[in-house]
């Protein structure tokens, strides 16, 4: 017993002594000479659009009592930080017409008024020009489906539009099937970014051997009115109704190992005339 009251003994002991060394160094630490760096660098979307309308959010690291300053080179930006927590910035880049790289920089400075070097971060920012949604009205000009753009376009709502023709010309020709009914569907637009999107849905009903056949489309795409006139790009795919892969993915064989259409048109009031290119798909022996 007496053995083990003294390793005892000694164990306290050792441990107060590192309980007050441990505080001997921690009242040797200046504080006011800490100097502040900023880990893991910003972060945020390291590609976006120059709108001048929607802004994009950037943060780093928080630290408390800490100050943050953040600036940017290569286009104009408003900058407003966050009310609560100044490491997050949100940066509206300004409008421009032509693709810009923009170079973020913050600094952090600690209460003791001891700055961090600087923390960059490249940003690259796609060319855009508003448009209101009245601005797609009209007959679009180019290639669809590798064939003569029929498309027509009319706003339908404050950010959906009405396309008519998408498709009609490979699908009455290539595929053989001429459109008995319908031909139009919906296409979102979003106003802030240049994309659009075609929800699934059905885009028209053809006729072949007698019988008639619903097909449905989806798809995606960009929009840009940077140039003379509005352009659009769309990468989509005609289904049968009800089935899960399309026209264009199946038979990409045939379209030049494409497994999808691309609808590349110009508003036709525009400046710029495009004149399509004669198909060079292969047609199939078989079809259904």
């Amino acid at each position: 017993m007496m053995k083990k009251n003294i390793f005892y003994s000694l164990g306290v002991l050792l441990a107060f002594a590192l309980v007050f060394t441990s505080c001997d160094k921690e009242d040797d630490y200046d504080f006011n000479n800490y100097t502040p760096v900023i880990i893991g660098g910003i972060t945020g979307p390291d590609l976006g659009f120059a709108s001048g309308l929607a802004p994009l959010t950037y943060s780093v690291t928080p630290r408390g009592g800490s100050t943050f300053s953040w600036s940017v080179t290569g286009i104009d930006a408003e900058i407003v930080q966050d009310a609560v927590y100044p490491s997050i910035a949100y940066i509206t880049f300004a409008q421009s017409n032509e693709n810009v790289e923009a170079v973020i920089t913050v600094v952090e400075t600690a209460q003791s008024g001891i700055s961090s070097e600087p923390v960059t971060y490249t940003v690259e920012l796609l060319k855009f020009n508003p448009i209101e949604i009245t601005g797609f009205n009209g007959s679009w000009t180019g290639v669809d489906a590798y064939y003569d753009s029929q498309i027509t376009i009319e706003a339908n709502g404050e950010t959906t539009l009405a396309v008519s023709g998408m498709s009609e010309g490979f699908i009455s020709d290539w595929w053989g099937e001429p459109v008995v009914a319908g031909g139009t569907f919906t296409m979102d637009v979003n106003l802030m970014n240049g994309s659009v999107s075609i929800p699934r849905q059905h885009i028209y009903t053809t006729v072949w051997d007698g019988d008639n056949y619903d097909y449905d489309i989806a798809g995606t795409g960009l929009w840009d009115n940077t140039g003379a006139a509005p352009t659009l790009v769309i990468t989509y795919d005609i289904y049968y109704e009800g089935y899960p892969t399309g026209l264009a993915e199946t038979y990409a064989a045939y379209l030049n190992d494409t497994p999808y259409f691309t609808a590349d048109i110009v508003l036709s009031n525009g400046k710029r005339d495009y004149v399509s290119p004669t198909p060079t798909i292969l047609k199939p022996d078989f079809k259904k």
